[in-house]
């Protein structure tokens, strides 16, 4: 039996194993080779993570406690934290479905004399156009932040210039994955400046730490062979464990415990060689464009899938819309298709009084991921297109 895993590691063996290898270069040529891959002219930090590039953006802002950071209504989970850690208060903007773009009227709405920033991210790979919300934040002199961690593939999109900060991640799942790393660029040089300071008195993060990183995800990728993939699902549900939660963990950037001394530390040595050489051999990333157009475009017109009106979509990850994502999962899964309602890392963020908005908090409860990867042979998509249309219409 087989099973064919919900998302491959976006790295290949050789890689892998040179990661392990230590070259000559210094952190700064290093951290100089990573920026010459954005054609800007804004300032580029190279950080542990996103969650660190944010982390740092924030200190340097240094806004006042309660002032409201406005941002896209389904996010991931740390970047929330990180606000509250700095005394400020998360507001979530209604997402519309068929591009994933925070809703412009309700965003209009929320801007108020305690709107210090807004954070908008370009989820599961879809691009959102940025003309319209730097039009409506520049009179109020609130600066945009775009979190690409979702829609990097390659030159296919390298930022807005006109957003005052794009984020970019290369975690463990990310799109040319170099198992940790974040990318800021920055366009206002003082504010760069602040946070490079801030970010030099930060101790490195050792090497060894990294090699240990890259043999967990060594092991990882060997076992989404789909046959051993198969065999340890199966052995995680006789233990009496739940699969997305155990097979998330596995991928997690962080370690539980407390975030913030967690992100404030330079990316190792090992890890910004491992970024420069992937980013030097980045591919294109319109074959993983075509397949995911290809599967959906012959799906139940029935079948809804988020962002399916967005201009751009790279396609991180392929999610659809459904009732019965449970339901749809399980069977799924039994078929030797390992789709996944997701783990804990992407939550509707509560409004300041405590209630999620109603879009956002529906998009997450119908979603469900599915496992078009690069693993997934083209043999096996006309089996996966007849199983989800026969789903969305049952006998």
């Amino acid at each position: 039996m087989k099973t064919y895993p919900r998302l491959g590691l976006d790295v290949q063996w050789p890689d892998l194993l040179a990661g392990l290898v230590e070259g000559s270069e210094s952190e700064l040529e290093l951290e100089g080779a990573i920026a010459s891959y954005w054609p800007t002219s804004r300032s580029i930090q190279v950080t542990l993570s996103v969650r660190s590039a944010f982390d740092l953006l924030l200190q340097a802002l240094a806004l006042p406690p309660g002032t409201q950071v406005l941002m896209s209504g389904v996010n991931v989970r740390h970047m929330v934290e990180i606000v509250r850690c700095h005394g400020l208060v998360p507001v979530p903007v209604d997402l519309d479905f068929d591009t994933l773009a925070p809703n412009l009227d309700h965003l209009h709405r929320l801007i108020s004399p305690q709107t210090g920033l807004f954070v908008i991210a370009h989820l599961f790979g879809s691009i959102i156009p940025l003309a319209p919300y730097i039009a409506l934040c520049r009179p109020y002199q609130i600066p945009l932040v775009e979190d690409c961690a979702q829609a990097f593939a390659g030159s296919y999109y390298l930022g807005d210039e006109q957003a005052d900060v794009s984020f970019f991640s290369f975690g463990p799942i990310k799109t040319c994955s170099a198992l940790g790393g974040g990318v800021a660029l920055i366009g206002d040089e003082t504010l760069a400046e602040k946070m490079r300071e801030i970010g030099d008195r930060y101790p490195r993060k050792g090497d060894r730490w990294y090699r240990q990183r890259l043999l967990k995800y060594c092991a990882l990728k060997a076992i989404s062979n789909p046959y051993l993939y198969h065999a340890l699902l199966q052995a995680i549900q006789r233990l009496g464990k739940d699969v997305d939660r155990a097979i998330g963990s596995s991928a997690r950037g962080f370690s539980s415990g407390e975030l913030i001394p967690q992100l404030r530390q330079k990316p190792p040595h090992l890890l910004l060689q491992f970024l420069a050489h992937r980013l030097k051999t980045c591919p294109n990333y319109q074959e993983r464009i075509n397949r995911a157009k290809m599967i959906l475009t012959q799906l139940d017109r029935s079948i809804i899938w988020p962002g399916s009106a967005a201009d751009q979509h790279s396609f991180w990850v392929v999610p659809i819309q459904t009732p019965s994502p449970q339901l749809w999962m399980e069977q799924l899964r039994n078929s030797g298709f390992d789709a996944t309602q997701g783990n804990t890392s992407l939550i509707a963020i509560p409004t300041p009084e405590g209630n999620p908005l109603p879009q956002s908090q529906k998009l997450l409860q119908t979603l469900l991921y599915l496992p078009v990867s690069p693993a997934l042979p083209v043999t096996e998509y006309p089996p996966l297109i007849q199983q989800i249309n026969s789903l969305s219409h049952p006998t």
